[in-house]
């Protein structure tokens, strides 16, 4: 079952991030679970630091798939 949660700024750890504009990078896993990360402002940069982790199955920039694994 696919379930969607949208990151708080609470949970943000760069700075950029709690500042308006840039954009929606939804991270899909394995489990079913998709987190939702508005304003980043370098998603390229931001995926390619989070690929890494084996349980992510795609990655899409405002609702274009940009990676798959």
């Amino acid at each position: 079952m696919e379930r969607s949660i949208l990151v708080h700024d609470r949970f943000r750890t760069n700075e950029l991030s709690v500042q308006p504009g840039g954009s929606t990078v939804t991270v899909f896993y394995l489990d079913g679970l998709n987190r939702i990360y508005k304003n980043i402002k370098v998603p390229k940069a931001y995926i390619n630091s989070i690929v890494k982790d084996e349980t992510i199955t795609s990655v899409q920039i405002d609702g274009e798939v940009y990676w798959t694994r």
